[in-house]
């Protein structure tokens, strides 16, 4: 395979074409744009995945990407998650970047410390990458439902182990924002806390996320331990926020190893479940309004994705299509919203 030298890294041609036509990014934050952001990283991908995930080692590495100029940076790389970290569970475990901060003082990924990427629990595989995609896209719509979420960059990655130059991988994936730099973006911290009761949050903001998560048909979360779930202060004297992220065991990814929550009884992980605690109608309503008044940007997100298959974007649409026939019937919604809520 062809070699071309870049920074004493050496990289197959198939990676290089990855990286070279791509817009000029350097003066954007690295989650304002919505274009997938071309890397390589080059490290021991063997080493990574032989490594503990109850107690994973760090491994140096080397990210280069282009944008009119070539960038290149040493990096620090270890696998992280718990059951997309098992072998067992997934080909491919997810991976948490960490980054120098004076060496990407002038590029995309300036005001980065540690960044968590996202990957396909199976490479080469378009179900798997299908996952994935859905995913990305739970997340852009909680984006647009609140600043109080985390945002996302899709990236197409091409790994390289630097042991076995001519062999590649590449796949897309995403970059998920630090808790902490969302919490700095919304001028709060993150408060680590547990036993923590729903009615502690910000009782408008609880229950956007009780619904977003009854939407996207997601059980795999807990404000009480707390599980799947961030705690944003913005004032000491001001309840807090609660930010979900993990969304691949919800109905709307309905990935092949999810499975619902055994003390729910429910069927399998597409069947929603309401999760809220029971709380004043109007407030319900006032968001059911802001689901309503965003369906059409959150269809247009799956609409217009450019990498989700055909059959991923009619399964997507056909999912949100019950739910919001659901809030669009008073009787049903208030069944789902005051009946079933937990007291």
């Amino acid at each position: 395979m062809i070699k071309v030298s870049f920074k004493h890294l050496q990289i197959p041609a198939v990676c290089f074409m990855l990286t070279f036509y791509i817009v000029t990014l350097q003066a954007q934050n690295l989650f304002e744009s919505d274009s997938a952001l071309k890397i390589t990283l080059s490290f021991s991908l063997d080493s990574l995945k032989k490594s503990d995930c109850n107690n994973p080692k760090t491994f140096k590495a080397q990210l280069s990407y282009y944008d009119g100029s070539h960038h290149n940076f040493n990096i620090k790389v270890n696998k992280r998650g718990k059951f997309r970290c098992d072998p067992q569970n997934c080909s491919f475990p997810p991976i948490k970047i960490d980054f120098k901060s004076k060496e990407v003082e002038k590029s995309v990924f300036n005001n980065q410390n540690k960044i968590k990427l996202v990957n396909p629990c199976r490479i080469n595989s378009p179900r798997y990458q299908d996952y994935l995609i859905k995913e990305f896209l739970m997340y852009k719509i909680l984006n647009l439902l609140t600043p109080y979420s985390l945002r996302v960059r899709i990236v197409d990655i091409c790994i390289l182990n630097p042991a076995k130059p001519n062999d590649s991988i590449t796949f897309l994936g995403f970059l998920l924002e630090d808790a902490d730099d969302m919490a700095k973006r919304n001028q709060g911290k993150i408060l680590n806390a547990s036993n923590v009761r729903a009615a502690e949050f910000d009782s408008i903001a609880m229950n956007m996320i009780d619904i977003f998560q009854y939407m996207i048909g997601n059980t795999d979360w807990s404000v009480t331990e707390p599980h799947n779930i961030i705690i944003l202060s913005t004032s000491p004297f001001e309840p807090p926020f609660p930010v979900p992220y993990d969304f691949d065991w919800s109905g709307a990814v309905n990935a092949f190893y999810a499975r619902p929550q055994p003390h729910l009884n429910l069927r399998s992980v597409t069947q929603r479940y309401y999760m809220g605690f029971c709380r004043n109608m109007n407030d319900i309503r006032k968001n059911l309004y802001k689901f309503n008044q965003l369906k059409t940007q959150i269809y247009s997100l799956i609409e217009d994705d450019q990498h989700l298959s055909s059959k991923g974007k009619r399964q997507l649409i056909k999912y949100f299509d019950d739910f919001f026939e659901l809030i669009e019937n008073q009787k049903r919604y208030e069944s789902v919203f005051s009946h079933e809520c937990l007291q």
